[in-house]
């Protein structure tokens, strides 16, 4: 294993060790468990967010990626969770369908910008 791999992997567990210490200091922080749950939906979209601009700063965006994905799924899941199962809400729902939607758009536009480049890339070869 290269040096690089290996820290690599040790980069990537630091990341989920510190996202689990803070999701679980805000989930036992707040006294309310829909309000935790979308305190947590909230912090984990900054974060894939956050994880999908450092696409441009890595050069292998895979594990990139896998975080920022990751990490929006977290983010549906625990805004989901609280606005349809703890508090039926219709309109937290229907804006968490619509940051969804947004969200579908930039990967469809993503691909297409990376399929476009490695296109560029064979041309220029």
């Amino acid at each position: 294993m290269k040096s690089n791999e290996l820290l690599g992997i040790i980069s990537a567990a630091l990341v989920i060790i510190i996202s689990i210490i803070i999701f679980y200091s805000i989930y036992i922080s707040v006294k309310s468990e829909f309000v935790s749950f979308v305190y947590i939906g909230i912090v984990s979209l900054i974060f894939s967010v956050a994880s999908y601009l450092l696409h441009s700063v890595i050069k292998s965006w895979n594990v990139v990626t896998s975080f920022s994905l990751g990490y929006f799924v977290l983010f549906l899941m625990t805004t989901l969770y609280s606005t349809m199962i703890i508090s039926y809400n219709i309109i937290y729902t229907a804006l968490i369908l619509f940051v969804l939607l947004i969200y579908i758009v930039l990967l469809y536009w993503r691909i297409n910008a990376l399929k476009s480049q490695k296109n560029l890339e064979k041309n220029f070869k």
